[in-house]
C-alpha cells in the first residue's frame, strides 16, 4: 500500500514507515533492508508513525487508535482508542508522554506510568479547526498546533487550556 508516514531513529540507524496496508515497517539505513514488519498493531491504515526520543518504542496512530511498541522485541506495550481519527503522533521529549492530534479537532495526551502501560489520558479539545500537525517545545512545556490555514495555537502542556493564539498574515 502507499506510504502515509516515514520518520527515522533519533540515531539515524533505522527509519519506520507507515502505510494503507496498515503494516509499520522497520527498515536499516545502512542497507536499506526491511528488518521487521509489524502488522498487528492496526486494522486499518497507518497514518503517522514516531520513535521514542530513546529510539527504544515506535508508536503510531490509524482511525480511531493509537498503538505503541518495543523496537526489539517487537511487543505491543500499549494501545489505546481515540475520538477522532488519529493524524499526527509524536512522543514528548521525556519519553514518558505522547499526543496526538485527531480529525475531531482534538489533541490527546497520554502518559507512559512504567515501561509497561498508559495510564491517564490528558486531552483538551479545539473545537475552532482541524488541527493540520503540531510540535512539542524541547522542553516538553508547550504544544504548538496548526489549525487552519492562518492560526497556529500555543498551549502550556500542563495547563488544560490554550493561553495563546498567533495569527499568521497572507
Amino acid at each position: 500500500g502507499s506510504v502515509n508516514a516515514v520518520r527515522f531513529s533519533p540515531d539515524d540507524s533505522l527509519i519506520i514507515s507507515g502505510s494503507n496496508d496498515t503494516d509499520i515497517r522497520i527498515w536499516k539505513v545502512s542497507t536499506g533492508e526491511c528488518i521487521g514488519i509489524l502488522d498487528t498493531m492496526f486494522n486499518r491504515k497507518v497514518n503517522d508513525v514516531c520513535f521514542s526520543p530513546d529510539g527504544r518504542l515506535i508508536a503510531g496512530c490509524s482511525n480511531n487508535s493509537i498503538g505503541v511498541m518495543d523496537v526489539r522485541s517487537k511487543k505491543i506495550i500499549g494501545k489505546f482508542g481515540l475520538s477522532g481519527q488519529g493524524k499526527k503522533i509524536h512522543f514528548f521529549p521525556d519519553g514518558n508522554r505522547i499526543a496526538c492530534a485527531e480529525s475531531d479537532s482534538s489533541l490527546s495526551v497520554w502518559r507512559l506510568s512504567d515501561s509497561d502501560a498508559y495510564v491517564l489520558q490528558q486531552s483538551f479539545s479545539y473545537k475552532h479547526g482541524n488541527i493540520n500537525d503540531f510540535f512539542i517545545s524541547k522542553d516538553g512545556k508547550f504544544i504548538f498546533s496548526a489549525v487552519k490555514f492562518t492560526f497556529i495555537f500555543c498551549k502550556n502542556s500542563s495547563s488544560v487550556k490554550p493561553f495563546k493564539s498567533f495569527t499568521t498574515r497572507l
